[in-house]
C-alpha cells in the first residue's frame, strides 16, 4: 500500500501521463499506483522502467527534470519489503526442530540482545539454529503480513526488541498475553534482522528440560 501511494505521488510530481511517452507511458499516476498495488511484482518494475523514459522526455522538452523527492522513499520501502519477505521465507523454510535430549541454552532476552549487538558473528556461532530457552518481558504482540504471530521481548533498550515468532499451535497462547507479562519460550535461534535478534518455532511452557 505504501509503495502504491509513493508511486502515485512520484508520478504526479513528474507529470506522468502527459503524452510525452508512447505505449504504457500514457498511463496516468492513478493507473501506475493501482498496478503497483495489485500486481506489484510487475507494476513497480514497469513503472521504474518507464520513469527513466519520462525523465529523458522531460529533459529533452524542458532542459531540466523536476526532482519528485519520492524516488528515494520508493527504493527504501522496496528494500524493506524485500528484506521482510526474505526473512519470512527463510523462517518458514526452516524445519521445526525434532525433539532432542540436548538441553537448550537458557538466556534472558536482554542478554541475547546485548550479545548480538556486541558481536553478531560470535552470537550467530553461539545461538543461530540452536535450541534456546529465552526469558523476557512482553513488549508487544504482533502479526506479520503473512499471518504469523510474533512476540516482542523487551531487552532494556527503548528501541530494540527480541522478536520471537511462535508456532501456529501457540497462537491462542499469544493472544492471551498482555504487555508486561513475563514469559519463557523454547525457540530456535534465527540470527539478527534489522537490529533485532530473531527467534523462530517458539512455544510456551517449555517443560521437560
Amino acid at each position: 500500500m505504501l509503495l502504491a501511494i509513493l508511486v502515485y505521488l512520484d508520478a504526479r510530481k513528474l507529470g506522468v501521463g502527459n503524452g510525452l511517452v508512447s505505449g504504457m507511458g500514457r498511463a496516468s499516476p492513478v493507473t501506475w499506483s493501482l498496478l503497483t498495488l495489485f500486481v506489484g511484482i510487475v507494476g513497480l518494475p514497469l513503472y521504474l522502467f518507464y520513469r527513466g523514459r519520462y525523465k529523458a522526455a522531460i529533459l529533452a522538452q524542458r532542459g531540466v527534470v523536476p526532482d519528485s523527492g519520492y524516488i528515494g522513499a520508493i527504493w527504501i520501502t522496496l528494500a524493506g519489503v524485500l528484506a521482510i519477505a526474505f526473512y519470512t521465507f527463510n523462517a518458514s523454510s526452516t524445519p521445526e526442530p525434532a525433539p532432542s535430549h540436548v538441553p537448550p541454552i537458557a538466556i534472558a532476552a536482554p542478554q541475547l540482545y546485548a550479545a548480538y549487538h556486541a558481536n553478531e558473528v560470535a552470537a550467530d556461532d553461539r545461538f543461530k539454529h540452536r535450541l534456546l530457552m529465552v526469558n523476557g518481558v512482553v513488549s508487544s504482540i504482533n502479526k506479520s503480513f503473512d499471518g504469523s504471530v510474533w512476540v516482542g521481548l523487551r531487552d532494556g533498550d527503548p528501541i530494540g526488541v527480541v522478536q520471537a515468532t511462535v508456532l501456529t499451535s501457540q497462537d491462542q497462547r499469544a493472544a492471551a498475553l498482555s504487555k508486561g507479562n513475563e514469559v519463557t519460550l523454547l525457540c530456535v535461534g534465527d540470527g539478527m534482522m534489522l537490529g533485532s535478534p530473531m527467534l523462530s518455532h517458539c512455544r510456551f511452557d517449555p517443560g521437560g528440560y
